[in-house]
């Protein structure tokens, strides 16, 4: 969009979490390969402020982006009769009420201006209802009036499937409800209406770009257990099977109501057949409105518009945002002298440079791992405070593999292995870096999805145990096994820490799904449970 737009220069403001470190690590890298690729100069520059002090450090953020002055134009404050800033293109990475701060502090340090028309970007995390919540006629509110959002959407209104989905919907017969309820626990009932013509799947925005995908990863799901075993009960080993399809260059293709699912090497769904759509936000007499602008086209590289439709900027303002110029110099003869001066600066600079160069560079280099190590343990104790990363126990792998535990049926819980065997057991820190789309531990740990076959004891005859064996000693670089029953405090008796350990962990549990190599041991039964069906479309996740 920036490009389309002709700009050169660009600030991220983010909040400094997990989600808005990834979005500006994710914004430079796009910069980065595009200078690359076409040799340009698009720049960006990232301002981060404390998801804990946003309040303060939001201002704070601002201030430092009204310093950054690309050309000889004075930056934003009034200068001539001008006002704004020199870079008038800034993409806002905030929740809920940070958005809300954003324009307040915009608004009052002259960020953000009449007159001046500016880009402002903001990323799914801010809502209308974010907006909405400016004061009614403040200037604040006015700013965010043609903010831009770029986001993910799931099925779109020319795709054929989902069109034929919302048009069937309301003449499913009751039949197959009543069907569907009678394999569903009491509170997971679903209403009469489900399938009325104003149910939510319908009407929703939500149903839409929520529902669709699940639906997608369930049909993905179907599809392999089709190719795997077409005429016969799935394998133990079906997660692994389905997981080599996933990776094949020739695997798993087919249109959904998002569009044409196909994955990548690493079993993600390929980001070039998703869908991107750019909105405005537009202030009408009843509150803030998305409105669609157009939907970016991979194959392309650009945007396709809307008609009718035309973008608009701060203040809702028609734009042009305008790139950084510079100021007139003077008169040709103060030209000739600034310029003699520059470079007898320059010449007198080189010398002095070369001289502190030796004596600084033994410092630099002194200094430089001791700033790395700081900023590592910065990091690991940001993301411990913000809940980006988890604490997991798992069980030995050699454990199982080896068979030491054949004096048993089975497994017992977490407690009773610390009792007896303590050092079966291994702690292991997972972060949201690591396990969101890269995967980053599917070679050394083994997560594995399965149904519980009694309350008490998901595998009272060991079947699962024997079957998880048999996968270790096929996959010799695994080195820990994760399996509820063993991994996380069990039982009504747990102690407070037990019991406190067990909610962090199960709070993070997605790291597992999405991250590590997951094993399915699937049957009928392991279908038709939400928690069995959450696993297996977390670990085709990107």
């Amino acid at each position: 969009l920036w490009v389309e737009r002709s700009l050169s220069y660009a600030a991220v403001i983010y909040v400094s979490d997990a989600y808005g470190i990834g979005y500006n690590e994710a914004v430079l890298e796009a910069a980065l390969t595009h200078n690359l690729r076409f040799n340009s100069s698009l720049t960006v520059r990232s301002y981060p402020f404390s998801n804990a002090d946003s309040l303060r450090q939001i201002p704070r953020a601002l201030e430092s982006f009204k310093t950054w002055e690309p050309t000889n134009r004075t930056g934003c404050s009034p200068d001539g009769g001008e006002f704004g800033c020199s870079v008038n293109n800034i993409l806002f990475v905030g929740f809920d009420q940070q958005a809300h701060i954003f324009f307040e502090s915009a608004t009052e340090l002259g960020v953000l201006v009449e007159d001046v028309p500016a880009l402002v970007l903001l990323t799914d995390s801010a809502t209308s209802d974010d907006l909405n919540l400016l004061a009614s006629g403040s200037a604040a509110r006015r700013a965010a009036n043609g903010s831009a959002r770029i986001l993910s959407v799931g099925a779109t209104s020319d795709n054929p499937r989902w069109g034929q989905l919302i048009s069937d919907w309301s003449q499913t017969p009751a039949s197959e409800l009543d069907a569907i309820n009678e394999l569903l626990p009491p509170e997971w009932q679903l209403a009469d209406d489900l399938f009325a013509t104003t149910a939510p799947i319908v009407t929703s925005d939500i149903a839409r770009d929520q529902a669709a995908y699940a639906y997608d990863a369930i049909a993905a799901l179907g599809l392999l257990a089709c190719d795997i075993a077409p005429a016969a009960n799935l394998p133990v080993d079906f997660g692994t099977l389905a997981w080599s399809r996933l990776t094949n260059a020739s695997g798993l293709r087919f249109d959904g109501l998002t569009g044409t699912i196909k994955f990548n090497s690493f079993g993600s769904r390929d980001r070039s057949t998703a869908n991107f759509e750019l909105q405005n936000e537009m202030l009408r007499a009843d509150g803030f409105i998305p409105e669609r602008l157009g939907r970016y086209d991979f194959a392309s590289d650009a945007f396709a518009w809307s008609d009718g439709n035309t973008q608009i900027y701060s203040f809702g303002q028609t734009g042009p945002v305008l790139d950084p110029v510079p100021l007139p110099t003077g008169s040709e003869g103060d030209s000739g002298w600034l310029i003699k001066i520059t470079v007898t600066v320059g010449v007198v600079s080189v010398i002095l440079l070369l001289l502190m160069a030796r004596l600084l560079y033994w410092r630099v280099n002194k200094y430089r791992s001791r700033l790395k190590q700081a900023h590592a343990r910065i990091t690991q104790l940001r993301r411990e405070k913000d809940g980006s990363q988890c604490t997991f126990h798992f069980i030995d792998a050699d454990v199982i593999r080896s068979g030491r535990y054949e004096s048993l049926e089975t497994l017992p819980r977490l407690q009773e292995i610390r009792s007896s065997h303590p050092d079966w057991v291994k702690t292991k820190v997972l972060t949201q870096e690591s396990a969101y789309g890269m995967h980053g531990y599917t070679r050394d740990i083994l997560a594995v999805s399965h149904r519980w076959e009694t309350p008490a004891s998901p595998d009272p005859k060991g079947v699962q145990l024997k079957a998880t064996r048999e996968h270790l000693l096929q996959h010799p670089d695994i080195q820990y096994v994760w399996y509820d029953f063993w991994c996380m405090p069990q039982g009504s008796d747990r102690a407070p820490e037990e019991k406190k350990s067990f909610d962090e962990m199960l709070a993070s549990v997605n790291l597992l799904y999405i991250g590590c190599s997951v094993l399915i041991l699937q049957d009928l039964s392991y279908m038709s449970r939400f928690w069995t069906q959450f696993e297996a479309w977390c670990s085709m996740q990107e």
